[in-house]
């Protein structure tokens, strides 16, 4: 059996964990969508420059007209980049797909604040339970909280610097909520 003070000191660091795991894939969903509205960006403007660049050639504004022929011109050097650099960025968003990413991420980071209120409401119903019952629930808790990491897709990732960064937030504001369990 586990001493009053173990169940206490795992059940602070469930909270925490389920802080930082509440805050890393929030951020990583905000990061996500960042990317998707950027790569989106990228491909609408360049698509319309790449299609300007298209109507200029074949019109003959430029070059056509000059020369004395109408019709077709190449898209020249600047439109055959913005035409690669659409594509390219376009493949690189499908394969990276941060739409689908953010989405479980934001449901994740939904399922980890909800945990997180768990602990919360064991944290403060702690110094009523007694051992047995305060342990049970510990357990549950951290099986739940197993639970939702398994659901973590391999292809979502673990940006390392963010995760840190969100695990020293995390523990500051826990330590500052809960400054004796610290």
């Amino acid at each position: 059996m586990e001493t009053d003070d173990r169940i206490r000191q795992r059940a602070w660091l469930g909270l925490l964990d389920a802080d930082r795991e509440t805050l890393y894939l929030s951020s990583l969903a905000n990061k996500m969508r960042r990317a998707h509205r950027i790569t989106s960006t990228i491909v609408a403007v360049g698509s319309t420059a790449a299609l300007a660049s298209f109507v200029v050639g074949v019109s003959g504004v430029f070059g056509g007209s000059q020369t004395g022929t109408v019709g077709l011109q190449p898209p020249g050097v600047i439109g055959s980049a913005i035409s690669l650099l659409v594509a390219v960025v376009a493949i690189w968003s499908m394969v990276s797909d941060y739409s689908r990413k953010a989405v479980i991420a934001t449901s994740l980071s939904s399922e980890c604040s909800e945990l997180a209120s768990r602990w919360r409401r064991l944290w403060i119903e702690l110094g009523g339970l007694g051992d047995d019952e305060a342990l049970k629930r510990v357990e549950d808790l951290e099986r739940s909280d197993r639970e939702i990491t398994k659901s973590v897709p391999h292809d979502l990732g673990i940006n390392r610097r963010l995760n840190e960064r969100c695990a020293e937030q995390a523990y500051q504001l826990i330590k500052q909520e809960y400054p004796a369990a610290a």
